[in-house]
């Protein structure tokens, strides 16, 4: 029996088509796996099956009906469930009552939500099973937002299970932790003290922002002078994209209760390459102050950003940021006003361009520390500030 049928669906956004003609038939009982990389369109295909978002074109038909203009409430009720990718808990409740939540939408008693689970001996019974069958039992009478982020996400697919839908979405419901890098950290000796957390679909979430370099890239005279237009940043938008958002992915994991220490800081996987950049033991223990440290390979003074652009001079390494965790704000703040200034003058460099402006629009929450690559290169930074005065810029 065909329980889902979606038939030719599109979904752009501007001129990316995140969706192109898809049609995909899912059977009672079967399970089906999306596939596909980063910025592939699956997480878009799911919003369109469950109705966050509308397609531009095609159809889609559920147990034999049309449901294509169906609200996200009409296809609950007519069995079709899921959990998200970004996690969406009441933080604020305990885990029962989260779970009875859903228990009480199924069954539409929304007039009753006012008790919570406690007050009724059936929900509190069928919200502990479903707690207990998902390894939450004991979290039962904790906060949603004091869990880790595992039990959260485990937590998000429980709620979308308590509906009973006849079609369960789950997305990235292990956050697909990749096997290759948690090995690695494991060589280092960090698997234990570390949690990995993939993300999807960057490219959709940050649509608006790719387009705009897009289209300053595209513009007629962009590489005009440019001394290294071989380097990606010059042709890449999505690396672009990429690099200045690391102050934004460390306030979402700020955010998300990921970082528990007082400080967090942003190291490029790609910077650990070898044994002899790191620091004996494996441990990076440096007295850092309460502001925003960067790590420069010129000496700072006071070039134009168009010649620094053009000539592909860097002066701040954007492969490690120092913060505090309530600087990580400021820095995403400043980063946001450098790519917009650059937009507007239809310019645009990677993180390390961006990195410069921020420090000269608020050199007072920055601390620059000077890393001397004309000698010891650029992957020396673990052994000079690790438990060592800094060399100051």
């Amino acid at each position: 029996m065909e329980l889902l049928q979606a038939t030719n669906l599109s979904k752009s956004f501007g001129s990316n088509k995140a969706v192109d003609d898809v049609s995909l038939v899912v059977r009672a009982g079967e399970f089906v796996s999306l596939v596909g990389s980063n910025g592939a369109g699956k997480t878009t295909l799911v919003n369109l099956i469950s109705a966050y978002l509308r397609p531009d074109s095609g159809r889609i038909r559920f147990e034999g009906k049309d449901i294509t203009v169906s609200s996200v409430n009409e296809r609950i009720k007519a069995g079709i469930a899921r959990s998200f990718q970004i996690v969406n808990l009441f933080d604020g409740l305990p885990c029962l009552d989260n779970i009875a939540l859903s228990i009480f939408a199924r069954e539409r008693m929304t007039y009753a939500m006012a008790q919570f689970a406690y007050r009724d001996v059936k929900i509190v019974d069928e919200a502990l099973e479903v707690l207990e069958q998902f390894g939450l039992g004991a979290k039962r009478r904790e906060l949603a937002g004091k869990l880790a982020q595992g039990e959260r996400k485990l937590l998000d697919v429980a709620i979308a299970y308590a509906l009973r839908p006849r079609l369960l979405f789950l997305d990235e419901p292990t956050s697909g932790v990749s096997t290759r890098v948690a090995a690695a950290r494991a060589k280092l000796g960090f698997s234990n003290e570390a949690m990995i957390v993939c993300k999807d679909n960057l490219f959709e979430e940050y649509g608006p922002d790719l387009r705009k370099i897009t289209r300053v890239m595209n513009m007629p005279g962009f590489l005009a002078d440019v001394t290294h237009p071989h380097c990606p940043e010059y042709w890449e938008p999505r690396y672009v994209l990429i690099n200045y958002l690391k102050s934004f992915l460390a306030c979402e994991a700020i955010a998300q209760g990921v970082v528990t220490s007082e400080f967090l800081a942003w190291v490029d996987f790609g910077y650990c390459r070898e044994e002899n950049v790191l620091p004996n033991p494996l441990k990076w223990d440096y007295p850092f102050s309460n502001k925003i440290h960067l790590f420069n390979v010129e000496r700072l003074d006071a070039q134009d950003l168009i010649s620094i652009i053009k000539t592909n001079k860097v002066y701040f390494q954007g492969c490690h940021i120092v913060a505090p965790r309530n600087q990580w704000g400021d820095l995403k703040r400043l980063m946001q006003n450098a790519f917009d200034m650059l937009i507007s003058y239809n310019l645009m460099d990677d993180d390390q361009t961006l990195l410069l402006m921020a420090y000269r629009n608020a050199p007072s929450l920055f601390e620059a520390h000077f890393v001397d690559a004309a000698n010891t290169g650029w992957f020396v930074l673990f052994k000079d500030y690790n438990l060592s005065p800094p060399h100051q810029a």
